[in-house]
C-alpha cells in the first residue's frame, strides 16, 4: 500500500513567543525502509559511532543549553508571583519575585566537582524543597580565580540568609570544608588579628577587622560562604538572569590582549618593541592560557533545574483555518519581531497581551498548558 507524506500546520506557545512548524505525518503509516543489497526491512538506524563524545565543556554553555537554560528561567519568572516579606531586624517590608543566591566553599577544594554537586549541592536543593517550599530554580556552576568551585542558584522563596548560610555550612562540613577553614584561620591569626595585604582592593581594612571579631566570636564556625540577594529592583529581571546564568568565560582573544599587557608591563617593554617580542609574547599567552583552561575546566554537568522545568514543550496544537486567521490577526497587530527559517518561524510575543491583540483562543491553549502541567492559573495571579 502507497504511504502518502502529509504536512500538518501547528504552533507552540511559549510565554515570550510563539513558533510555527509543520508536523510530518504519513498516511496509513511510515513506509518500511529496505536494504537494497540484501532486501530486508531495516528496523532501526545504528548510531554506536556518536554515543562516545570528545566534546569538553570546559564550563561554557552551548547554545543548545543555553536555550534550555533561558526557557526554564521564563517559566521560572512567570510561575513566580510578586511576594511580601517582613525583615525580622528592621521591621519593614518588601516586595519582590525570586531569590538569587551563590554558594562558595569556605577552604581550597580537595574533592572533584562531581563529588561537591552530588553530596553537596544535591543535598542542599534537596532541603529548599523539603524546609522551604521551593517550587522552581535554576543553578549554574562555575570555576573561581582560585580553581574552587561555586554555584549561583536562583528560587522562588524567600530565604534568611542566617538559616541559608548554617545549612550550606554544615552541608560542606560533610566534607571538612569548615574544619579546614577554622583550622587555617586560627593558624593565620595565630598571634593575633593579621591583614591581608592580598585582598585590600576589594576587602578593605575595617571590613577585615570586622570579620576577625565575627570569627574569633563563633570560633570560626560560621565561615561567610554564601550571599543572598532579592531581585527586585532590576527593570528587565529577565535579561539580567540570562545574562549572568549563560555567561562564558573570556574569549582567546580578551585573554591573549589581557596577558599581553601584562607582559610588557612587568617586562617595561616600549611600544615601539611590543612587535619584535610578538611571537614570544604569544607563545607565554598560549602558554598560560592553556594552563588557565586547565584549571578552570568542569566535570560534570554545568547546570540543572527541577523536573518540571527540565524539559518543557510549552502548549502545542495543530493549526485549523480559525487558529491561522487569529494568529495572522495577531502578528499583524502586534508588529512583533520574527524570526524566519525554511521550516520554521519565531514570532516573539508576550502571552499575556494576546487577548488584547485579539488572539483570546490562543492564550486560552496557552492558560490551559499552565494549569494541566504546573497547576498554574494566570487569571487567579493577576486576580491577587
Amino acid at each position: 500500500m502507497k504511504a502518502d507524506l502529509v504536512l500538518i500546520p501547528c504552533i507552540t506557545i511559549h510565554p515570550d513567543r510563539i513558533c510555527t512548524y509543520k508536523s510530518v505525518n504519513w498516511i496509513p503509516e511510515k513506509p518500511f525502509q529496505y536494504n537494497s543489497l540484501s532486501g530486508e526491512i531495516i528496523t532501526k538506524k545504528k548510531f554506536d559511532h556518536l554515543l562516545e563524545s570528545a566534546r569538553s565543556p570546559r564550563g561554557k554553555v552551548s547554545t543548545i543549553a543555553k536555550r534550555k537554560i533561558d526557557r526554564a528561567l521564563d517559566y521560572l519568572l512567570l510561575l513566580t508571583s510578586n511576594k511580601s516579606v517582613t525583615s525580622r531586624f528592621t521591621g519593614r517590608t518588601f516586595q519582590f519575585k525570586i531569590a538569587f543566591i551563590t554558594l562558595t566553599l569556605p577552604s581550597k577544594q580537595i574533592h572533584s566537582d562531581n563529588t561537591i554537586k552530588s553530596q553537596c549541592l544535591n543535598q542542599f536543593l534537596i532541603e529548599l524543597k523539603r524546609y522551604y517550599k521551593v517550587h522552581n530554580y535554576v543553578w549554574r556552576a562555575e570555576k573561581q580565580k582560585n580553581g574552587n568551585i561555586h554555584f549561583h542558584v536562583i528560587v522562588d522563596k524567600f530565604i534568611d540568609w542566617s538559616e541559608l548560610r548554617d545549612r550550606w555550612n554544615r552541608i560542606v562540613n560533610k566534607l571538612g570544608y569548615v574544619d579546614q577553614y577554622r583550622k587555617e584561620m586560627k593558624e593565620w591569626h595565630s598571634g593575633g588579628f593579621k591583614v591581608r595585604q592580598d585582598l585590600l582592593k576589594k576587602w578593605e581594612y575595617k571590613k577585615q577587622i570586622q570579620a576577625y571579631r565575627t570569627g574569633c566570636a563563633n570560633d570560626w564556625n560560621n565561615p561567610n560562604s554564601t550571599d543572598i540577594h532579592s531581585v527586585k529592583k532590576i527593570i528587565n529581571i529577565k535579561n539580567y538572569m540570562q545574562k549572568y546564568m549563560t555567561k562564558t568565560e573570556d574569549s582567546f582573544k580578551e585573554q591573549v590582549s589581557a596577558l599581553k599587557s601584562e607582559y610588557v608591563k612587568k617586562h617595561k617593554i616600549e611600544k615601539k618593541q611590543v612587535r619584535a617580542h610578538k611571537r614570544k609574547i604569544l607563545r607565554i599567552c598560549q602558554k598560560l592560557q592553556l594552563s588557565q583552561n586547565k584549571k578552570m575546566a568542569q566535570k560534570g554537568r554545568i547546570w540543572g533545574c527541577n523536573h518540571e522545568l527540565s524539559n518543557i514543550k510549552g502548549a502545542r496544537t495543530e493549526v485549523g483555518n480559525e487558529l491561522w486567521d487569529e494568529l495572522n490577526d495577531v502578528i499583524e497587530h502586534s508588529k512583533c519581531k520574527s524570526f524566519d527559517q525554511p521550516y520554521f518561524s519565531v514570532f516573539f510575543i508576550d502571552f499575556y497581551k494576546l487577548p488584547g491583540l485579539g488572539g483570546k483562543q490562543i492564550f486560552h491553549l496557552f492558560t490551559k498548558y499552565l494549569f494541566e502541567n504546573f497547576g498554574y492559573s494566570y487569571q487567579l495571579s493577576t486576580d491577587q
